[in-house]
């Protein structure tokens, strides 16, 4: 059996709940979590690959579109160094988190949904700034 800790579950009816989505936020600390490991050389299992398989896997409601709702904290201008070595060699000496990271967590929605599934991001830049992104035209 594999289990899949999310930070939120979304369930459905009340008296037996089933699982219908799930959330993950993402901090500074693990914005690189949307790379995908053979690509860019990680020794790690990623939240790009783990995210598609528990849509694919888990336990959701019956007949229902599981779906995953993602937030990251992606600044165009960071202040600080990273701590994991694996995010400074990505980000190659760049403050621009969104500029590095932003596309891939954009190409994971977009396997999502391409997988029949439903995603959603939420980034949160500098000051407040929240772009919202479906992978599909508004």
């Amino acid at each position: 059996m594999h289990v899949y800790r999310a930070d939120a579950g979304f369930l459905q009816d009340i008296d037996k709940p089933q699982l219908i989505g799930f959330g993950e936020a993402f901090t500074l600390d693990t914005a690189h979590s949307c790379c995908t490991p053979h690509k860019e050389k990680l020794e790690w299992v990623t939240s790009r690959i783990k995210i598609p398989y528990v849509l694919e896997h888990g336990k959701f409601k019956p007949a229902s579109k599981p779906f995953v709702i993602i937030v990251t904290v992606l600044p165009t201008h960071a202040e600080r160094t990273p701590s994991w070595k694996d995010q400074r060699r990505l980000l190659n000496n760049s403050k621009n988190y969104y500029e590095v990271f932003g596309p891939k967590w954009k190409e994971l929605i977009h396997e999502v949904r391409s997988k029949g599934y439903i995603g959603h991001l939420i980034i949160i830049k500098e000051q407040g700034e929240i772009e919202y992104y479906s992978g599909k035209s508004n």
